[in-house]
Order: C-alpha cells, then structure tokens, then sequence
C-alpha cells in the first residue's frame, strides 16, 4: 500500500525535468530539435505546470519557475528539486529551498 503524505495547501512545489525529451519541428523548415520538458506539481493538490525548454541551463531553470510561479498566481513556501542536474552535478536527491523568490533572486544575480 502506498504511503500518504498530507501537505498543506501552497506549502510545496516539486519541480524537475521529466526524464523523457520531446521533438518540436518548425513547420517552415521542417527541422526537428529536441526540446526538455520542466514540470512542477503542487504537494497539495498535484495541479501542474509544464512546459518545454531548450536546455536545462540555469537561465531556462530559473524562468521555467518564474513562469511557473505566475502560472500559479504567487509563490509556494518551498520548492522542490527532486535530482536536478545542476551545473553538471546532480543536486541531491531532494533538495529543498527556503522561499523561492530568494532562491531565484539570488540565481539570477550571482
């Protein structure tokens, strides 16, 4: 039997990058690139958010949050990375930042 974990609600965003890539061919030139695919699941409810990227590069990283956040209409207490590749380290398993607009202010500056 699976276990349960209650969560409050926007208490906890979990964000990666599906494992599996995705193919976007330009209709104009018929060229397929391969694109990543961000996902990010509220704990509470499971509602979603996903889009594709380019790269898993920080700067993809960090705005496939800021859109996720607008997407979401605010910001979660905490955010997730469940085994990001980070710079070409896995992060570890379940690492978790403290309020996401520091973590994404501080990405974005440093």
């Amino acid at each position: 039997m699976p276990a349960f974990t209650e969560r409050a609600a926007g208490e906890r965003l979990f964000v990666d990058y599906a494992g599996h890539t995705i193919d976007v061919i330009d209709p104009m030139a018929g060229e397929v690139r391969t694109a990543q695919l961000f996902v990010a699941a509220l704990g509470a409810s499971s509602y979603t958010f996903a889009e594709a990227t380019w790269t898993q590069s920080l700067p993809d990283w960090v705005a496939s949050h800021v859109r996720a956040f607008g997407f979401l209409g605010g910001v979660t207490e905490y955010s997730t990375a469940l085994a990001h590749l980070f710079h070409g380290h896995v992060a570890s398993h379940s690492m978790t930042c403290g309020h996401p607009r520091e973590v994404i202010c501080e990405a974005i500056y440093s």
